[in-house]
């Protein structure tokens, strides 16, 4: 009785010390570990599962950072929103922003050069894993606090976990569990802070595209139709009257071209008010 007694403490000093020791190790054992307490494992496998996602996610910028910094010759670990402003330096201000659905995506309006296009290659690239990650992510944070809140009661339960079990178990099983869910509890504890992390860092990155560059479908959009004679839009001084603009459309207000081929045609051309595409007045005919 007495030698029992003494075998079951023992497994529960181990137990109590296991978390302690699993934070040592922290650094030295990465991801989940099975415990052997089904209930247990199964909450731990999709802890595991969010973890890898973050982790993914994170690896994201880090590679997306290498490559940039690598592709412009910066100082290794030059930020990465550094290295985004530094390329639209790089390209002198030939790049815009278009969306390609909810993607954010740069286009040269210019010709430029290698270094500049493998860069806007890069964050392209970057873009597409981002919004992937986030949309990911967003649905990741909804979970986490239900998984925190499960394990809170597992140190506690592991006891219970063992009740009726032979003394081998107790003596192996039972440090062994305690130790994995130690372990596992403290990548559980870390999830809300980690998730946030990620999240925050990836929202910066993506605002920090839209913020560099100049949207291309804006009046300001550089380059956007500014080699292409179209139809004139009205406005004083730049139709021809026949409804083709005088000068190539910068892409702003009222009076330039739209970025299309062909002369456009004058809507009125038997009155002698200004046409409303731009042209000047044009005569009535006059009678036989």
């Amino acid at each position: 009785m007495n030698r029992t007694l003494g075998t079951v403490l023992l497994a529960m000093a181990l137990m109590g010390a296991a978390p302690a020791h699993a934070k040592k190790d922290k650094k030295k054992d990465k991801g989940i570990q099975e415990t052997g307490i089904e209930a247990f494992d199964k909450v731990f496998s999709d802890v595991g599962s969010i973890d890898a996602r973050l982790s993914n996610a994170s690896k994201v910028l880090s590679s997306a950072k290498k490559e940039l910094n690598t592709t412009l010759g910066l100082k290794k670990g030059t930020p990465l929103s550094d290295a985004i402003k530094e390329l639209n330096t790089r390209a002198d201000g030939k790049i815009g922003l278009a969306m390609n659905g909810n993607v954010p995506k740069l286009e040269p309006t210019d010709a430029v050069p290698t270094d500049v296009q493998t860069g806007i290659d890069s964050v392209n690239q970057m873009n597409s894993d981002i919004v992937t990650a986030i949309a990911d992510l967003t649905q990741v944070s909804k979970d986490v606090s239900s998984l925190v809140k499960q394990t809170k009661t597992f140190p506690k339960e592991i006891k219970n976990e063992f009740e009726g079990e032979g003394l081998l178990d107790k003596i192996f099983k039972m440090p062994k569990a305690a130790k994995a869910t130690g372990h596992n509890l403290g990548i559980t504890k870390d999830l809300p802070k980690k998730t946030e992390s990620v999240l925050g860092r990836m929202q910066d990155i993506e605002q920090t595209v839209r913020s560099e560059f100049v949207p291309l479908d804006s009046g300001n959009g550089p380059g956007r139709g500014a080699d292409t004679v179209g139809p004139g839009r009205g406005g004083p001084g730049n139709g021809n009257g026949d409804g083709t603009a005088r000068k190539p459309g910068r892409g702003g207000p009222p009076g330039t071209a739209r970025p299309g081929g062909g002369a456009g045609k004058d809507p009125h051309p038997n009155k002698d008010t200004p046409s409303d595409r731009g042209g000047t007045a044009r005569p009535k005919p006059k009678g036989p």
